[in-house]
């Protein structure tokens, strides 16, 4: 990043630069009081504004963002230093281009210290497109070299399973999206076993971290799926996730991934190596498993399958026995057929036991997946809110009262003052109103002419008269 400095370092050369000759420096001055922190703010705001006039500045652009105001906030960054940039929105209507994240861009304004949060930043003026930026670059080289080794390609991603019964995930135990995932998981699909394994997710130690979590899960071959996750951020924080070695150990996982990392709009080198990517850990936990409440659906149909299978298959014996029965009561050899017809009833009764022990088995199952729902059911959390809504109801009404009733002093107020100002009180003072036999309010004589006649509104009624005073009669309208 290029920079003007206010000083004049060893070979610097300062021709053509907005920069004034350097202050002498002020010791602070004995016995004062100490400066407060707002007070040291000001005064290294102002020395600075003093010294940087129309920098120049090249960088790449990095957390670009557009305010609902209008104004644009990024940061310009080389491989290394940052600095945060505001152009507010009486200036960017004016730019020859739209600053985007990678984009290489040469900025012109002044330099200042953002009081608030004490941070150095500059106030941009003027634009000017210099290129693309390294990371930009090399992020799309290795994307094309990755995606030329096949580590992308469409036929190596992988089905995830209908059931999996564990989970590795892999993010920090202080992430917010660590939560996200599990409290929609639980929602969803609470059968599977959740492990985290913990990694750092920014830092110049994450890529390690990251790749060391994905080998042991590979070899350790009890997963069933792989979540790589961590929330949203900055690019420059999920740069760990476009790290190459990171690449190669998500594509080189012996079991499925879902990569989930940042928002929506973040996209990662890992997110193409991944089998499937999802754009929030929210959307992760919805792509495992099957929904609960399908999944009791499913049990409940195949119960009814089985007990019809097992009746379809009961009535047919049942028949034969009958049959059987029939012929040999026909023929009266009652004492050769009582062996068989016994051995036949405890082969019914035996099957009978087996049918009913599958369906007490699949019943069994059944309960132990609703006691499962009812004790995630979301019960709990809508009482919850619906005692916060009492609350802010409660807050609610008061707050409005309070509200109406200074709009009613108001209105009253103003009320009073309209009527102080109205006509009839200027009537009541001893004014009249003069008008013509049109309507119109006369205010000046220059108005009237010699025999026109006119209105003469008092107080307590109207009278018309000709101009030089001659009278026409009196209405009390």
């Amino acid at each position: 990043m290029a920079m003007n400095y206010r000083g004049k370092p060893p070979g610097f050369d300062r021709a053509g630069l907005g920069v004034r000759s350097p202050l002498p420096a002020r010791p602070a001055p004995a016995g004062k009081a100490d400066l407060s922190v707002q007070q040291l703010l000001a005064l290294a705001k102002a020395m600075l504004e003093d010294s940087f006039i129309g920098a120049w500045v090249k960088g790449e652009v990095a957390n670009f963002k557009e305010a609902g105001s209008g104004h644009w906030y990024f940061s310009l960054k080389d491989a290394d230093a940052e600095i945060k940039i505001a152009m507010f929105r009486n200036r960017n209507l004016y730019a020859s281009v739209k600053p985007s994240n990678g984009m290489l861009l040469r900025v012109r304004g002044r330099v200042t210290i953002f009081e608030a949060r004490g941070e150095l930043q500059l106030v941009a003026e003027q634009l000017a497109e210099a290129g693309v930026g390294d990371q930009a670059l090399d992020f799309e080289a290795l994307k094309a070299k990755l995606s030329a080794e096949g580590l992308f390609a469409n036929e190596r991603k992988r089905e995830l399973p209908k059931f999996p019964r564990y989970i590795a995930l892999v993010s920090s135990p202080d992430a917010a999206a660590v939560q996200d995932f599990l409290v929609t998981l639980a929602r969803r699909y609470p059968l599977a076993y959740v492990e985290l394994w913990p990694s750092l997710v920014q830092g110049e130690q994450a890529p390690a971290q990251l790749c060391e979590a994905l080998r042991a899960i590979s070899e350790q071959q009890l997963a069933d799926i792989v979540v790589l996750t961590r929330g949203g951020g900055a690019q420059q924080d999920l740069h760990a996730y476009n790290d190459e070695a990171v690449v190669r150990a998500v594509a080189g996982c012996s079991v499925p991934i879902i990569s989930a990392v940042g928002h929506e709009t973040d996209v990662t080198l890992s997110d193409f190596a991944a089998d499937v990517r999802a754009a929030t850990p929210t959307a992760a936990a919805e792509l495992i498993g099957i929904d609960q409440r399908e999944l009791q659906r499913t049990v409940h149909q195949l119960q009814q399958r089985l007990l019809r299978a097992v009746q379809n298959r009961i009535e047919p014996l049942q028949q034969r026995v009958d049959y059987a029965k029939r012929l040999l009561d026909a023929r009266n050899p009652r004492n050769l057929v009582q062996g068989q017809h016994e051995r036949l009833q405890r082969a019914h009764s035996a099957l009978l036991r087996v049918a009913q022990s599958a369906a007490n088995e699949r019943r069994a199952k059944l309960v132990h997946l609703h006691l499962r729902v009812q004790a995630r059911s979301p019960l709990q959390l809508l009482e919850q809110a619906q005692r916060t809504l009492e609350r802010n109801r409660a807050r609610l009404l008061p707050a409005l009262q309070n509200r109406f009733e200074t709009y009613r002093q108001r209105l009253a107020r103003a009320a009073s003052i309209l009527q102080a100002l109205s006509h009839e009180r200027t009537l009541e003072r001893g004014y009249a109103m003069v008008r013509d036999r049109q309507g119109r309010v006369l205010s000046e004589a220059q108005q009237t002419h010699a025999g026109q006649k006119l209105d003469l509104q008092f107080k307590d009624g109207t009278i018309q008269v000709t101009r030089d005073g001659a009278s026409d009669g009196r209405s009390n309208e």
